[in-house]
């Protein structure tokens, strides 16, 4: 399983758990640790000016340890509706493409997943992750102009 980090330049930090592995809240704050170097290399003086984090309600993300994290790290949290994978950019952006990117090919390990999908990230357009975010808004907005039932 990946969890991908991304802003309006591109992927900033991809996650990946092994096979069998559960995701607590350690884990996820372990996670958020690695984000956070991420972006420190990555995205010099982002977390000066803010991060802001998109992110379901699992009970990983809404942990008292990983709440109390969030608050150390000075990050504002943004969530969205549980069970609303058309108000989450990973689901209705990303993923949707990635996986007609790897349709159909056959992997024999790990690595060839991981470098399978470093290839689909080298293959978009440079707007890509910044018409996820425009997409993103407008979702949101539809949303709340229909109270909710989209």
């Amino acid at each position: 399983m990946g969890t991908f980090f991304w802003d309006h330049k591109g992927i900033i930090h991809i996650e990946y758990m092994l096979k069998g592995t559960i995701i607590t809240a350690d884990a996820y704050c372990d996670t958020l640790i690695r984000l956070q170097n991420a972006i420190k290399s990555k995205r010099p003086g982002l977390l000066k000016r803010g991060v802001i984090l998109i992110r379901d309600n699992a009970s990983p993300h809404s942990a008292g340890i990983t709440q109390t994290y969030f608050k150390e790290l000075k990050w504002t949290i943004f969530n969205h509706p549980p069970h609303s994978s058309d108000l989450a950019s990973n689901d209705y952006h990303l993923f949707r493409e990635l996986k007609k990117f790897l349709r159909g090919v056959r992997f024999h390990n790990d690595d060839e997943v991981k470098n399978a999908v470093l290839e689909f990230v080298k293959t978009l357009d440079e707007n890509y992750f910044e018409e996820g975010l425009l997409k993103l808004v407008y979702r949101y907005d539809k949303c709340l102009n229909l109270m909710g039932n989209m």
